[in-house]
């Protein structure tokens, strides 16, 4: 493609096929808006809706759309963005009213009013103390302290009819490029639901999400108790001095938490003979095993911690992906029918002998020590599958406790930007 000296990537768009369905595009292999004007000969590839980098466009640029709007409709109000949830956003609106079904309507329609006006999105590259006197203007306290806290030299602000953002990410040309979204109560807040990937209609449902739902609300209250409520507050505390004392309330919290898992599993003794700890790659599981054991123990309870990646099947047994390459978090990669069985013969008094897997051969080595568990005693097992029920069918339900453990939650940058 050829494009004059100075001309923006927009340009090119003429001989593109549905061009509106073109969001940004990728030159070399890093994003950048339609208003990019390239400096040199490249690689050009066009960003639509299918592509992740696609969808994150548009969901920032709706994210623009709806702050935007709440702004045009209730001034005086404060809109913050919170934590994914389901096919959206939860957003909190304060106003002096609840949000109700009348004012969601408010607001979709007038999202849906600045998406006919299809402006252009602006977007402007200045020096940090020239953003925080603009948005120091605006009244943006969250976006002033983000910046008064940062070590950036310059920063992107776009600009739409009035309204402005930080701009980390590249947003779409114009409001028109926005089509479908949805607003849907979800108390105290809302959500801004987002497109489906495979077919670019709004679902309407957003499946079981009340237990991580709390998990947020219990984080977000935790960092405002703690004066720690965006990343421009965070980096204030840290030039401050605060961070030790952030750290250790921190470690309290976690520690307590673990304290009252305990106590749930002591107050359920003698029917609770297996807990299950689950959770992504790196996030602590078995740490998180090992100190709740030493609670249990406190509460009068004998722990015999399992870990499941003694239960790999041999290397030359374990499924692949679509590249060709072993599929080690795959539930095919473990040994389930072994498993089962040895959790079935320990839960009714049987005796075991326990495999070990060693991961620079790839074998399992099936006879390591032998376990028997007491009246007494249960057995914490931790591993990625720990809540595929696939994994402990035969064991019935009263009898497990299951524990999920993730590094979930997050701080925003301000008001509207997420990380």
């Amino acid at each position: 493609i050829q494009i004059a000296e100075n001309a923006p990537l927009v340009e090119a768009l003429k001989d593109v096929p549905q061009p509106e369905r073109v969001l940004a595009a990728k030159l070399d292999g890093r994003l950048v808006p339609l208003a990019f004007v390239p400096e040199r000969d490249g690689r050009l590839e066009w960003v639509t809706y299918a592509d992740r980098e696609g969808r994150e466009v548009y969901r920032r640029t709706l994210q623009f759309i709806l702050a935007m709007a709440v702004r045009e409709l209730y001034a005086n109000s404060r809109l913050a963005i919170g934590h994914s949830l389901g096919s959206g956003i939860y957003y909190d609106l304060f106003l002096d009213t609840p949000v109700n079904g009348e004012i969601l309507g408010q607001i979709r329609r007038r999202m849906t009013e600045i998406v006919a006006r299809n402006t252009p999105f602006v977007r402007r590259l200045v020096p940090r103390a020239e953003a925080a006197a603009f948005f120091t203007a605006r009244a943006a306290s969250d976006k002033v302290r983000l910046l008064e806290n940062s070590d950036l030299d310059e920063v992107s602000i776009y600009e739409n009819s009035g309204w402005a953002e930080i701009g980390s990410h590249p947003l779409a040309p114009a409001t028109g490029a926005i089509t479908r979204f949805e607003l849907k109560s979800y108390s105290p807040g809302f959500l801004l639901l987002f497109p489906s990937a495979q077919d670019f209609t709004v679902p309407t449902t957003i499946g079981l999400t009340a237990k991580l739902f709390h998990v947020y609300q219990e984080s977000q209250a935790w960092g405002k108790i703690q004066g720690v409520a965006n990343v421009g507050r965070l980096n204030e505390l840290n030039r401050g001095g605060g961070m030790s004392e952030l750290i250790k309330v921190g470690e309290c919290l976690h520690e307590k938490k673990i304290a009252d898992l305990a106590d749930a599993i002591a107050a359920r003794r003698g029917q609770v003979r297996l807990v299950m700890i689950a959770g992504p790659s790196s996030s602590g599981k078995t740490t998180l095993a090992k100190r709740l054991a030493i609670h249990l123990r406190v509460n009068g309870v004998r722990p015999v911690m399992i870990s499941m990646d003694n239960y790999f099947c041999d290397r030359d047994q374990c499924p692949r992906d679509e590249a060709g390459n072993f599929d080690f978090e795959s539930l095919e990669a473990l040994d389930v029918a072994l498993f089962n069985r040895q959790l079935e013969t320990l839960l009714t008094g049987g005796e075991v002998t326990l495999p070990r897997f060693d991961f620079i051969s790839g074998k399992r080595e099936m006879n390591w020590r032998p376990l028997h568990l007491e009246d007494d005693q249960l057995m914490i097992v931790e591993g990625i599958h720990g809540l595929n029920d696939q994994l402990s069918a035969q064991i019935p339900g009263p009898s497990k406790f299951l524990i999920y453990i993730s590094a979930l939650t997050q701080l925003t940058l301000d008001d509207h930007n997420r990380i």
